[in-house]
């Protein structure tokens, strides 16, 4: 977990590369499915929509951090009021994230 409550994964981008070969995938978190990577948190809001229209905070996302590690997250979210991907998640440290690849 960071300091934000995202959590961190030990899987990097260059091997889910290499074992998934482009195929479509599903990450699974506990009861959390992930079945998109985005690049950047802001790919993950769709700003030609009005800001009243847009699914913006609590919005859950995975992606490659800087150091080109999984990570989940939470749009917006904040470790002290509403909480944090970790706590919304149900997951703690060494909480075993899966990807099934499809064949």
């Amino acid at each position: 977990m960071d300091n934000y409550g995202n959590v961190i994964t030990n899987i990097t981008q260059k091997v889910f590369k290499e074992v998934g070969k482009s195929r479509p995938f599903s990450i699974h978190a506990r009861n959390m499915k992930f079945n998109r990577i985005y690049s950047s948190y802001s790919e993950a809001i769709d700003f030609s929509q009005p800001k009243e229209n847009r699914e913006e905070d609590g919005k859950k996302l995975a992606l490659f951090n800087t150091a080109g590690h999984l990570e989940l997250a939470v749009y917006k979210s904040n470790p002290d009021t509403v909480g944090s991907a970790s706590s919304l998640f149900g997951l703690n440290y060494r909480d075993i994230i899966s990807i099934q690849f499809e064949s």
